[in-house]
This record gives structure tokens, sequence and C-alpha cells, in this order.
């Protein structure tokens, strides 16, 4: 599963009986939705979050232990070679620190003492949180794009409210404050992208 799209969000809108008044242009949609990953990207310290399906090379400074920690998760490695020595993975380096279970590699064990020396770490592999994006992810994006969006495209500001009395129902709008940030339509967006971030933020070593 990849990134959600702008199609995903109409679908996700439509869903939650979230009525589109002022359509915007696909462009518009689709910067939208560009921007909320790169804010759960940023909120979640996973940069990148969705690896590439196809390995990558990665350079990085040497460690002064027999630890090393990259500044990224690391879904599968093919090879570690420090200056031009390849290291083999069953006798000479081992992932280490799979956080949350379903997460990432955070660090790499050596079997020796490693120098600091700049850029002396070659790593091969995929590297990101994971190589699909779990569907509560997905969600948590879209819904922090609806959050964004939601005045522009319903018109509406603030939170719409519904009460009912006996047999009539009044709907009326309150505006929307830090005390009001987790009620209404648009607080329960924005509670699922905090929530879903609390999930998936990334623990330092």
């Amino acid at each position: 599963m990849s990134y959600p799209t702008y199609l995903d969000l109409k679908a996700f809108l439509k869903g939650r009986g979230i009525d589109i008044c002022n359509d915007l242009s696909k462009a518009d949609w689709q910067n939208a939705v560009s921007a909320a990953i790169e804010q759960w990207e940023y909120e979640t310290g996973w940069d990148p979050f969705l690896a590439n399906s196809e390995d990558e090379t990665r350079i990085i400074d040497g460690p002064e232990s027999s630890l090393i920690f990259p500044d990224f998760g690391i879904v599968s490695l093919t090879s570690l070679t420090i200056g031009t020595t390849l290291l083999s993975s069953t006798t000479e380096y081992w992932l280490q620190h799979r956080r949350p279970r379903s997460g990432p590699y955070m660090a790499i064990e050596l079997a020796g003492y490693a120098t600091g020396e700049r850029r002396s770490v070659t790593l091969v592999g995929k590297f990101g949180y994971a190589l699909t994006v779990p569907q509560d992810v997905k969600d948590a994006i879209l819904a922090k794009v609806a959050f964004d969006l939601y005045s522009t495209i319903t018109g509406i500001e603030g939170e719409v409210r519904r009460e009912k009395q006996g047999p009539v129902e009044y709907e009326y709008q309150t505006p929307t404050g830090s005390d009001a940030k987790y009620q209404g339509t648009r607080g329960g967006l924005v509670r699922s992208f905090d929530e879903a971030v609390a999930r998936y933020k990334r623990p330092y070593l």
C-alpha cells in the first residue's frame, strides 16, 4: 500500500459525510496531500517513512563503538561496508533494536570496534519505516488533509454542532479554539492524526 492520493481523499471525505461545497483543482488536492505526508514524516521522526521497493545506497559516518545508529530506519540491509571491507551479516554485524516490533531496525551491532572516520560506512538496503503504508497511517494522513482543508471545501468556519431537543434538531457553529481542538467533526479529524503520530513516533536510542 502506497501513500494516499487525492482520489483517496475524496473517497475519505465522502465516507465521513463531509460535503464538498467548494471543489479544488487536482493540483490543489495533490499539494494538500503532499503537505500532510511531509507533516506526518516530520511529526513521527521517520524520514522517509515509506521505503523504496528497490535497494538504495547510503553513506554515513563511522561509529566510535561497536554500534551504529543511523538517522533513519532500516527495513532490510543487503550489504554493509566499512572503508573497503565488506562485512558478513552472519558473523560480523547484526541488525538490532527493532522498535516497535513491527517497525524498522534502528541500530547495527558490529562484532568488532569501528573507528569514527567520516563517511566511511556504506549501507545498501531498504530504508524507512516500512515498504507499505499501514491503513491507519493512510487514514491519519487523510484526516490531516481533511482537517486542513475543512473550512475551504465546506465553507464552514469553526465547528458544526447538532443538538436535538424533542422533535426539533438545531445546527449551529462555534469557533474552533485551543480548548475545543478535539471537539466536533474537525476535532475528530485532528485527533485521529495526533493519536496516530503518538503510536508511530520514532523512539531515539
